[in-house]
């Protein structure tokens, strides 16, 4: 009997395949290195630049203390074609060095007066430097520098401004000195479109900013200073460095120990002179308007104000001769508001409404005479209430009036006229007249002696010497009612009073002498011809 076959069974067994084992390995290989490539990849920066010369794709890199801390990935123009977007890849650890106050800039080389720099570049190639700055939020977008910044930001100091008529020599880079020891250099420099004056950003660098306080003086340096005087020839000069690219010096200045804050303001003198003398470099305009002569004022005379100089004369010239109303003469000056206050630096708004309330306060500007010998005349600010003072009709210009009132040295040209008239109406002819009648009086009196006849003729002679005496005695007490009339008016010590006393005194003794020699005939009759006390010895 034949048995049945057996059914075979077919199982459908699933299970991987060891050929999958080396593409799953690799994918997951690839995982692991996208993952790492992504988390130690570092950000993606964009720098605006004004051109790109010499900066390539994959060559150029980012610098820090000449480390490589980045590279240049991307160059592009922007929409409007006027500057270069450059991208660059920074290593992961700048990230947290990536502020708003991060600076870049492409390192090229150069030379200028003052140095050179970058000339490894020329081998290397150029490269774009970095200086992270003070930390900050984090910021992908730089605007890059077309210059090196002059000084590093790791570098401790203050930054000063000093404001100047012009910048002369000076030039960014420009070193500061303290003592002859550089102790800083000029960072930038701009022309404040407000007042016209050039702004100078001056940094000096520790220890040597303790040293600058608020009363300390900033002076030009550049090139050299030739003065001749009764000393001789005095010659003043800077470093070679400040001959070359110009430079500035400080000192502590009269108040010590009262350090400036950052950012304080200071004026520029143009040298060392100029502090010596005192001036200053900020000046603001003002107009002065006399109807009065302003003969003996000149540009450059004094401004005063209690005495202390406090600016100076710029112009002198008519004002609106064709209309009689308005004809004078304006005087242009020039105050400088550090005079008043060395402390505080004010603009001309701000010194305009302090001449304002001077002027509410009584100031008024008025002509003094500086010189009795040349004439020369000052403008004095001086505090009259009691009169509003002079001004102009219609000021058309900017430029600001101070008020004035009549001059001491017109009432002074009065009295020296009038001293003049008394000088024409003194009788020196008279006196003239009567002195050589005296002397004929004497020549009688000496022809009468000689003839012998002294018995008759010595009582004409002693009423003669007694005329004359009373003439020299009136002409003694008119000359002294003219010296009480001169003394109100001209000093004790000047060269006319001088020799008219010297005359009064003359004309005193020969009255004396005269008095004299008739007391003398009067007791002794003979003593002209035997003379005094001879004949009381012959009797």
């Amino acid at each position: 009997m034949m048995s049945e076959p057996k059914t075979l069974t077919i199982e459908d067994k699933k299970y991987i395949s060891p050929v999958w084992v080396i593409p799953i390995v690799a994918i997951l290989i690839g995982l692991w290195l996208g993952y790492k490539s992504l988390s130690e990849k570092g950000p993606v920066i964009s720098i605006t630049f004004d051109n790109a010369s010499g900066v390539a794709v994959s060559k150029t890199e980012v610098r820090y203390k000449d480390v490589t801390v980045g590279k240049v990935t991307e160059v592009t123009l922007s929409d409007d074609l006027k500057t270069v977007k450059i991208k660059a890849e920074m290593d992961k650890e700048m990230k947290h060095h990536l502020s708003p106050e991060t600076r870049f800039w492409v390192v090229r080389p150069q030379v200028t007066i003052g140095k050179i720099s970058g000339l490894s570049t020329l081998f290397s190639g150029v490269y774009i430097a970095m200086d992270p700055g003070p930390k900050g939020p984090f910021t992908k977008r730089f605007t890059g520098l077309e210059n090196p910044p002059p000084i590093d930001s790791e570098i401790k100091g203050k930054t000063f401004v000093l404001r100047a008529r012009t910048l002369g020599s000076i030039q960014q880079g420009s070193p500061i000195y303290f003592r002859q020891i550089k102790a800083g250099e000029i960072t930038s420099f701009h022309l404040d479109e407000k007042d016209g004056w050039v702004e100078i950003e001056a940094f000096v660098t520790e220890p040597y900013a303790q040293w600058v306080n608020k009363r300390s003086r900033f002076w030009n340096v550049s090139g050299f200073n030739i003065s001749i005087n009764a000393s001789g020839i005095e010659a003043q000069t800077g470093s070679l460095t400040s001959l070359i690219q110009g430079g500035v010096a400080f000192d502590e200045g009269p108040v010590k120990n009262n350090p400036a804050a950052d950012k304080s303001y200071f004026y520029l003198y143009s040298n060392y002179k100029a502090v010596l003398d005192g001036d200053y470099t900020v000046k603001y305009p003002y107009v002065l308007h006399f109807k009065e002569s302003v003969r003996g004022l000149t540009a450059g005379a004094t401004v005063e104000y209690k005495g202390i100089k406090v600016g100076r004369v710029t112009n002198v010239e008519l004002q609106n001769i064709q209309d009689v109303r308005e004809y004078g003469v304006n005087v242009f000056i020039e105050i400088e508001p550090q005079r008043f206050d060395p402390n505080k630096l004010i603009n001309q708004n701000q010194m305009n409404q302090e001449v304002k309330n001077l002027i509410d306060q009584g100031l008024r500007a008025q002509l003094q005479i500086g010189s009795l010998l040349t004439g020369a005349l000052y403008v004095d600010l001086i505090e009259r209430k009691d009169e509003a003072g002079m001004m102009m009709t219609d000021n058309r210009s900017d430029i600001p009036e101070i008020p004035t009132v009549l001059g001491q040295h017109k009432k002074l040209t009065e009295q020296l006229s009038d001293i003049t008239d008394k000088i024409n109406k003194f009788p020196i002819d008279q006196i003239g007249n009567e002195l050589s009648a005296s002397l004929g009086s004497l020549q009688r009196i000496l022809a009468t002696l000689e003839e012998k006849d002294t018995a008759d003729a010595f009582a004409d002679t002693i009423n003669a010497l007694k005329e004359t005496s009373q003439k020299l005695d009136q002409a003694a007490e008119n000359g002294n009612r003219l010296m009480q009339s001169l003394d109100g008016t001209l000093a004790q010590d000047g060269k006319f009073m001088y020799e008219l006393e010297t005359m009064m005194e003359e004309i005193r003794r020969a009255a004396q002498s005269l008095e004299s020699l008739t007391t003398t005939l009067n007791e002794e009759p003979d003593a002209l011809i035997f003379g005094k006390g001879r004949s009381n010895e012959d009797k």
